[in-house]
């Protein structure tokens, strides 16, 4: 792997004197918070599960319904795989990015995960990371813009918000839900085909049935959303209370947001930041990264006790 060499060694160093404590606060989840995040991630999922189990009942009734989600579960559920690498990624040893391992392990064992996460590299690519699974095995993948990008500060806030998700579970959530979505998609277009036979015997249920089926994949395209968008914010309240420093999160997005404006930019009147769409913004699956950075702002006004606040 040549491009390891290139990796800027120098800004993964993890410096005892002046970041030793950057690693050291360790809070939680207020319990008022954590309750009103998982009722709202349970609502999220009784509306997505409901939408494959109507499709279900009206395809073969309430017992094909029923296997339906059932096999849907299994499949979000249980996945094999875990010896897979991830195409387009390279697993880094420790040795070879040992100040970024430092990182990785502190985090990790703050946070409390069973295991240390398998750190995978994307050469060249956007300024970016994530945390993922092979099988059930926890992986963080950075890309090398990112490493050439941030400072020990800001990468280490950006792993602790990719920490948190794999704290909080948010992989099998997230598995869960999409896999509960692809069974709405791929019933919706089932029941609208069988539907259209059913015409001339019950026009009625017919026409009832297809008009759900047609709006299940929006509604669950926005329960999806909603419901990452919920735990988004989650993470980002768990990688401040991980690192004790929001402001570097905020800085961190402020600095992989940012794209210079260019002549063609200015040519097609084009303004940066892009504008808003109220509308998309309900599909989005991550939070506008303005109002991230604004709540993390005043998390760091705030006088930090034992636990984070909402």
């Amino acid at each position: 792997m040549p491009f390891v060499h290139k990796l800027p060694r120098s800004r993964l160093r993890f410096d005892p004197g002046g970041s030793a404590t950057y690693f050291c606060v360790m809070t939680t989840l207020a319990p008022r918070y954590r309750t009103r995040l998982n009722a709202i991630s349970f609502l999220c999922f009784v509306g997505l599960a409901s939408l494959p189990l109507a499709l279900g009942y009206a395809i073969g009734g309430i017992e094909v319904a029923l296997g339906f989600i059932a096999v849907t579960l299994v499949m979000g559920l249980v996945r094999t795989g875990g010896n897979l690498a991830l195409p387009g990624t390279f697993r880094l040893a420790p040795h070879e990015a040992p100040g970024l391992f430092n990182i990785v392990e502190s985090l990790a064992r703050r946070a409390g995960l069973d295991r240390m996460p398998e750190v995978r590299i994307v050469p060249g690519g956007q300024t970016n990371a994530a945390a993922t699974l092979r099988g059930n095995a926890p992986v963080l993948v950075v890309t090398e813009a990112l490493l050439g990008r941030l400072d020990v500060r800001h990468l280490g806030a950006v792993l602790a918000h990719e920490t948190a998700h794999l704290a909080h579970g948010d992989l099998i959530l997230f598995r869960l839900a999409y896999t509960l979505q692809a069974a709405t998609v791929l019933l919706g277009f089932l029941t609208v085909f069988l539907a259209i036979f059913s015409l001339t015997v019950d026009p009625t249920n017919a026409v009832f049935w297809t008009a759900l089926a047609a709006i299940s994949p929006a509604l669950s395209r926005f329960l999806l959303a909603m419901l990452s968008r919920t735990r988004e914010f989650a993470a980002d309240l768990g990688a401040s209370g991980l690192t004790g420093d929001p402001g570097a999160l905020a800085d961190a997005l402020a600095i992989i947001e940012y794209r210079p404006r260019t002549w063609w930019d200015w040519l097609a009147g084009r303004r940066s930041p892009v504008p808003r769409d109220p509308a998309s913004d309900a599909f989005r699956t991550h939070p506008p990264t303005q109002e991230r950075i604004r709540r993390l702002a005043w998390l760091t006004k705030r006088t930090w006790g034992g636990r984070l606040e909402a």
